[in-house]
Order: structure tokens, then sequence, then C-alpha cells
């Protein structure tokens, strides 16, 4: 099929809702959002990667377009028109059984989250054309994909000295939690007997392991369970998911963070509950995925109201419970979605929560709060770069550092000191303050302290090609040949860790790091060997950038390689020997 190669910017459209279908896109590079207008507004369906096309379905149907499409980041598509795209379909059954295989999951997973799938496919049976979903269905014999993308979340019976009203709220949390179409839940009956005289500690750590066997002996996606402290007009919610995602996003939820709800909780706070269960899971599924992304961004539309008009009667440490649970599933969708917008929306709700808790009386939440406070901050630097926002964060992840130690809450404490180090790198890189660049390096030595090459091998990494970086930086400024050596090894070690056919850009930025360290310790030392090397780095980072199409990395790869070989040239002398 004949293509053309488009590119588009952040938040530019593609296409819109109701708009003439004319072409099929490929996307090559980049992110795109599929989202449709729901009853709270838009509502974002998939977030599709690299090689995945959209746009098809208007083509076949001969409709209009039923979804947004919109770029996140700047992004680069192959574009085909409706004609050629028709040719090939009625010409080639390899891709025809590809496209309707994709097109009928799409169908099934996401479209029939806001309308009725029964009308959908009707429509669809009744439209003229020779290109209609069911003729292509007869034509090669194509069954969609095998996962509904039902998510199914289950509820333990809650812990109280009223087994009445724990009955009733476990029922109430259940029909609130089970009207949103894919997704399913249920109560599972299993005997609580715990002593409800337990200290609070061991009463928790009980359920959780009632909890994880449930959920292993269930094959849910998610276990909810608590219960209801004296005096009895609050819910202590918990979440355990069968699946953990990345564990150092912002707003991740730690196994311990509690939601607390009043009993006979309204609507909005139903949306809430869902909100933050939906937060905490991960999928591989793309069905799954698909819904997830889908439900959350509508349940916490519609739990705004609620979150902003808490019920008088709770306390302070109620409300934060529920600003800081609102804060982490905003920031987990934003996270998945990279949308600046949302990190906005995570900060202004986690500033709200640290002005109702006290450090004295809720240490660990109010370290919890700075923490997600101070890495909401760092992902909107990462697009803005602006030195007071940088500062803000630095100040909240080193308030996060009061209470995490690394003898009490170790993983906390090393992903906050890593987080840290990389504010402070970036802030020298604004300010050139030598001396946040050292508080940079010894914050990531800091979390090596954790994360280390055995145990944590990924993450020591991570932190290590970060302190590669700080340390290049700071060799240069000292002009210390020392220090570039300790970056230079660094890189070495982390590409021990990082290969090139399982993660080929990470594994290409670290030789791009390489690269650099050697070619400053090359021009600092006169070794012609560090120059080599630092070629022969930038080289191999170019080759993957390339082969990804992440073309401004390769531009920034072939400027290095370039003054790397000029830098050559101009050490040889007229005969071709170096001096």
């Amino acid at each position: 099929m004949k293509k053309i190669e488009r590119r588009f910017k952040d938040g530019d459209f593609l296409f819109r809702e109701n708009e003439r279908s004319t072409s099929v896109y490929v996307l090559v590079q980049g992110n795109v959002e599929l989202s449709k207008t729901g009853q709270h507004g838009p509502v974002m369906l998939a977030m599709l990667e690299p090689n995945e096309m959209f746009g098809e379905i208007g083509i076949i149907d001969g409709g209009v377009r039923s979804l947004n499409a919109i770029a996140v980041g700047n992004i680069l598509v192959e574009e085909t028109t409706r004609d050629v795209f028709l040719e090939a379909l009625d010409g080639e059954a390899g891709i025809a059984v590809d496209v309707v295989g994709k097109m009928v999951k799409r169908l099934h997973q996401a479209n029939e989250r806001l309308s009725h799938p029964k009308t959908a496919i009707a429509k669809l049976q009744n439209s003229g054309g020779n290109f209609s979903i069911v003729g292509m269905f007869k034509k090669f014999a194509v069954r969609g994909g095998n996962n509904s993308g039902r998510i199914e979340i289950k509820v333990l019976p809650l812990l109280s000295e009223d087994q009445e009203v724990a009955d009733s709220q476990r029922r109430h949390i259940v029909a609130s939690l089970g009207k949103r179409p894919g997704i399913k839940v249920k109560a599972f009956n299993e005997k609580v007997d715990i002593d409800v005289d337990l200290h609070p500690d061991d009463r928790f750590m009980k359920l959780r392991e009632l909890a994880a066997s449930t959920l292993y002996d269930s094959n849910g996606d998610l276990i909810i369970y608590g219960d209801i402290p004296p005096p009895g007009n609050t819910l202590h919610l918990h979440f355990l998911p069968a699946n953990v995602g990345s564990d150092d996003h912002p707003g991740y939820t730690l196994p311990s963070t509690v939601l607390t709800l009043p009993v006979d909780f309204e609507y909005e706070l139903a949306e809430l509950l869902l909100a933050v269960a939906l937060s905490v899971m991960s999928f591989k599924d793309e069905g799954k995925r698909m819904r997830l992304g889908q439900a959350l961004s509508e349940t916490l539309y519609a739990a705004m109201p609620a979150v902003q008009s808490l019920p008088q009667d709770l306390n302070n440490r109620e409300r934060a419970s529920i600003q800081m649970c609102y804060g982490n599933a905003v920031a987990t969708l934003a996270f998945h979605r990279g949308t600046i917008d949302l990190y906005h929306v995570a900060v202004q709700t986690y500033r709200a929560t640290l002005e109702q808790l006290s450090r004295g009386d809720s240490p660990i939440d109010w370290a919890l709060t700075q923490k997600h406070l101070g890495a909401s901050l760092q992902a909107i630097v990462e697009h803005t770069s602006d030195e007071d926002t940088l500062r803000q964060a630095a100040e909240a992840l080193e308030a996060s550092l009061e209470i995490f130690r690394p003898d009490n809450f170790p993983m906390q404490w090393a992903s906050a000191q890593n987080r840290l180090g990389q504010v402070l790198f970036k802030l020298d890189m604004k300010t050139g303050e030598q001396e946040i660049l050292k508080k940079s390096l010894a914050a990531f030595q800091a979390a090596l302290q954790v994360f280390n090459r055995n145990e944590f091998p990924l993450r020591w990494a991570d932190v290590m090609n970060n302190l590669a970086q700080a340390a290049q930086v700071l060799g240069e400024q000292l002009h210390n040949a020392e220090v570039l050596e300790k970056a230079v090894n660094a890189c070495l070690g982390v590409l021990e860790i990082r290969r090139k056919e399982k993660s080929p850009l990470q594994w290409a930025a670290t030789q791009n790091n390489l690269g650099s360290a050697m070619f400053l310790l090359g021009k600092l030392t006169n070794d012609q060997a560090h120059l080599e090397g630092a070629a022969n780095a930038f080289d191999q980072a170019l080759g993957v950038y390339m082969a990804h199409k992440a073309e401004h990395l390769a531009a920034v790869a072939s400027k290095n390689l370039s003054r790397v070989r000029l830098h050559l040239g101009e050490k040889k002398n007229v005969s071709g020997v170096y001096s």
C-alpha cells in the first residue's frame, strides 16, 4: 500500500468525531489517544503505541469517524488514503484478516463502552457497500478477540464489631461498583475470623494475608478488603491487585494506603472508590487496559465534585485520605496518558491533602503525599524545565526524606533519593550551581545503598545511568579525570544490565552517555583510545535511534559523533599519524 509520512504536534487532532473518513493511519513514533465524547465530556478509550493501525472502521463501513484521534507529544504516522486502503483489502487477504481482527477487537473492547453494542452491530450489518464488517466476516472467517476485557473485582467481608453493619456495607460497596459495563464486582464469601481486639497493625496484617490468599484462589483482578473501626461511621478500605505495574510512578498506591469513606457513601464517592480501585491495577491484556483507561477517566471526572465538597462530619485525617487517594488516581492516569494537565490536577490535590495532614499525627501519609507531590512536579518539569517548579519538586522530595529512612522505609527512601537526584541534576542544568550537582550525586549514591546490583539489577542500572550523567557534568566542570573515569565505568556497568535486544532505546541512551564521558575524558587526558571509544559509543547509539526512527535523539547522537570525529581529525598530522 502506498503510504505518506505525516507529523503532528502534541494536542493536534488527526481526526474528530463525525468527520468524513478519508484515511487510515499507522502510528510510527509517539502515542495517539483515541477518545469519545461521553456523558461527562471526552473519555479516553485507548492509548495507541507504535505499529498500531487506527481510523479503519470509518473507511470500511463507509461512515463518519466514531472517535477523536489526538497526538500525545510529537508523533509520526503513515497515512493511507481511503481508495488505496480499500483496494489493498480487496486484493490482499492477509491484510484484510489482520485489519478486521484488530477492528473487531476494538469494537468489542472500546466502542461498546459508550454506546449500545447491539445497536452498533445492527447498523454495521445494515450498512451498504462491499466492505461491511459482516461481509468481511463471511469472506475471511475471522473471529474477534478471545478475551472479553472484563475486569473482575472481589470484595471480602469487612471486619467490624457489628456484623450486620459490616454485611450491609459490603453489599453497598458491591452494588455501588457493579453498575459500570465491563466491570464485574462480586462479594467473596470467605469467613473473616480475626479478633477485633487485636492491635490495628496486627489486624491489618491478618486481613492482608487473607486478601492475598483469596486473590490467589479466586482468579480475580483485585481484592477490596478493610474494616469499620469504632464508632462505626467510616469504612477503611485497602486494595490488593493481582498484577502490579511500575511501583515508582507518580501516584503509586502502597498496600498500606487506606481509603476512608463514610458509611452509606453517596454516588460521587462510589465513583471515587472505583477510580482508586482501577488506579492500582495493571494489565497486559489489551482489552482490559483499554477498559481500565476509559473507566478510570470517567470515574475521576464523576468523583471530582465529591472530593471538592467532602462531608462536613469527616475529620482532617479522613479528608486527607480521600484527597490523597484521589490525587494518586489522577497521577496514575497522568502517568499512563502522559498528560501534563492531569499532573497539575494531581499537584493541586496533593497540596490540598497536606493542608489536612499533620506531620506529627500522620507522618507516613504526610511523607508519602510529599513524595507523590514531588514526583508529579518532576513529571511536569520533564516538559517545561521551569526552575521554580524544579525547586518545589526538590523541596517536596526532601521533605519526604525527613520521614522515610533507609532503616524503616528503604524502598521509599531509595526511590525518593533517586528522584531527588534527577531533579537536582536538572536544576543544576538551569542554574550551573556546582553544590546542587554535588547534592545530586550524593542522592544517587544514597539510592544505590538500597538498589544494589544483585537484588535490584534494573533499578541499579537506572540509578547508575543517572549517576553517570551527573558525574560526567561534574567532571567536566572540575576538569577532573578521576570523576570522568567514574562516569565511564558507571556506563560500562549499566551496559552489562541493559541489553540491546531487550531495551534498545535505554541501551542507546547509555551508549550516548558513555560516548560523552569518554569524549570529555579523552580531551582532558589527550588519550586517543578514549576518543575512539567515544566515537564507537555514539555510532552504536545512532544506529539504534535511526532504526527506531527516534529522529531527535538520532540528531543529538549524530552531532556528538561529528564532534568526536572532528576532534580526531584535528589530532592527526599531515602524514595521517596521530600526534
